[in-house]
């Protein structure tokens, strides 16, 4: 059985996820944005092994954390080869926004190719590549839960005017690769509240739009 927790962290709100194992008590972490003292609170409350960090992109709000885990716990971290040039801009992106700059830059373990299967002691993680948020966002699906990240929100989709953003592309990937799912599928949002597929279906205005790419 999976234990999932939510983290909002840092100015951004952002939604960091910790998928727990009840059985084995190992732990992956989805989008560890900010906060790395909060999130290892939870790890250590949760009594949780993390074993591996996967980010859905790597804008600055999203992967805050990911160095100062990797630090402490040694962990994997998987990320699409396209976000690289993003990664390598967190630290001017946390100057941009007024934020602290990072003394140091997370290191990229295993890139990610595009849609594969990924197998831990934790689950097994279905890859979708999702591009459009940014060229290389992908969203997670552990059964009948995705981890969406800034792909699609509830009642929204993520915004495509950051570099490398396209939004006829961002609503395609929704199209072809998460409306495809069941309307029971739990979908865990990047920023504000979890939805479904389902009420993305009825309520979302943006999805409308993406019956006609």
């Amino acid at each position: 059985m999976l234990t999932i927790k939510t983290i909002v962290t840092g100015p951004f709100q952002e939604n960091t996820f910790i998928v727990k194992n009840d059985e084995t008590g190992d732990a992956l972490l989805f989008d560890p944005g900010e906060n790395f003292e909060k999130i290892n609170q939870a790890l250590e409350t949760m009594d949780a092994k993390p074993e591996a960090i996967l980010c859905t992109h790597a804008h600055l709000d999203h992967v805050g954390a990911v160095a100062e885990l990797q630090k402490k716990y040694g962990v994997s971290f998987y990320l699409q080869k396209s976000e690289a040039p993003i990664l390598n801009d967190f630290p001017k992106a946390c100057v941009r926004w007024g934020l602290p700059k990072p003394q140091e830059l997370p290191k990229v373990t295993n890139w990610l190719n595009g849609d594969e299967n990924l197998q831990f002691q934790t689950a097994d993680v279905e890859v979708l590549f999702t591009p459009g948020h940014s060229a290389g966002g992908c969203c997670y699906k552990i059964e009948n839960h995705l981890f969406s990240g800034d792909t699609l929100f509830a009642g929204s989709i993520g915004r495509t005017d950051f570099p490398t953003g396209d939004h006829r592309t961002l609503l395609n990937s929704i199209r072809t690769k998460l409306l495809t799912m069941p309307d029971e599928t739990e979908v865990h949002c990047g920023h504000g509240p979890d939805t479904t597929i389902g009420r993305e279906w009825t309520d979302n205005p943006f999805l409308r739009e993406s019956t006609v790419v």
